[in-house]
């Protein structure tokens, strides 16, 4: 909040008759003000409409306008959840985990997780089979961690009643796409693919997500 002290010289009859109507009470002035910047705004927008319909060029059709609507629609970047198993598979081996994650660095899809996720990821990096990997390359789990949570908005998951039985584990990451209103989840995970969608969410295996993508600008790798 900035605050301005204003001196108005107004007219005698004009200042008694804005004091008498409250007109000049700093939330009445505050009104004007904003009723005055409309005004001004809606008067720049048809005079730069007067402009461009002057333009000595063709006009669109309705069609042609819709076909335009429809490829920004198509191009903006679906929201997933990648399921740890797609995000170890696609920082460890080339594939389709890998072109995943290249599609959220190319801006083509947003990745979202959570720290129970971000969490689980570490853990599972510890592990003895991908710890000495990990060495080989001089490359650490923290390294990784902290590189996918750069890459993935991190959310706070919504609660969410028990559906997978089988492995409760798998709930976290419905929880996590339900929170950001995910366009899919990317899984590898037996249990998550054969429960194949969530509140409408689609849950697909990274070749499947990948043909979904739009237009996505995907890497060979």
């Amino acid at each position: 909040m900035r605050t301005l002290e204003l001196t108005l010289q107004l007219p005698d009859q004009l200042a008694r008759e804005a004091e008498a109507t409250g007109l000049l009470r700093p939330e009445a002035i505050e009104h004007l003000l904003r009723q005055e910047i409309r005004r001004r705004q809606a008067d720049g927008l048809f005079d730069a409409a007067d402009r461009l319909a002057s333009l000595d060029l063709p006009s669109l059709t309705a069609e042609e306008v819709e076909a335009e609507i429809e490829a920004v629609r198509q191009a903006a970047a679906m929201k997933a959840v990648a399921d740890t198993n797609v995000v170890v598979s696609g920082l460890l081996w080339h594939g389709p985990s890998r072109q995943v994650l290249d599609a959220a660095r190319a801006g083509s899809i947003q990745l979202f997780t959570t720290a129970n996720q971000l969490a689980e990821f570490q853990d599972v990096l510890r592990r003895p089979k991908f710890a000495e990997r990990l060495t080989r390359a001089a490359v650490t789990a923290d390294q990784l961690v902290g590189g996918y949570g750069a890459l993935a908005g991190l959310v706070q998951p919504l609660p969410i009643p028990p559906v997978i039985a089988a492995d409760p584990d798998d709930d976290a990451v419905l929880a996590c796409a339900l929170a950001v209103a995910a366009d899919a989840i990317v899984s590898g995970d037996r249990h998550l693919l054969e429960l194949a969608e969530y509140q409408k969410i689609p849950i697909r295996a990274p070749s499947q997500f990948l043909a979904d993508i739009p237009k996505a600008q995907q890497t060979d790798s």
